[in-house]
């Protein structure tokens, strides 16, 4: 092979045009499998990034959605999880009769 070409022949001596010719296609199919496997790796860790990042936002969602609704009603505050709504407090100022009601938004107190 001509000199100027850009192929490394490191030890190997070149008699025969068919061994050079192999020998280059050997040092063409290295270089392009530590390419293609710098690519590959490039994209799985862009991949993994990604994925970390929608694992945490899922994750923060579900916390918000599973976090238990305290909502503040005159003179009664009520606890909502899920599907049951609970009374926790009640104003110690407020006069007259105490009204627990079965049903707050749809949902049974308990």
């Amino acid at each position: 092979m001509p000199s100027g070409v850009g192929f490394r022949k490191g030890l190997l001596l070149v008699h025969d045009d068919k061994i050079e010719i192999y020998y280059c296609l050997v040092q063409f199919c290295d270089r392009f499998k530590a390419t293609i496997f710098e690519l590959i790796s490039t994209r799985l860790a862009h991949v993994y990034k990604l994925m970390k990042l929608i694992r945490s936002i899922i994750l923060i969602l579900l916390c918000v959605a599973f976090v238990p609704t305290v909502v503040n009603a005159d003179p009664l505050t009520y606890k909502i999880e899920g599907e049951t709504v609970t009374v926790v407090d009640c104003d110690e100022s407020a006069s007259g009769e105490l009204v627990i009601p079965s049903v707050y938004n749809g949902k049974p107190v308990t």
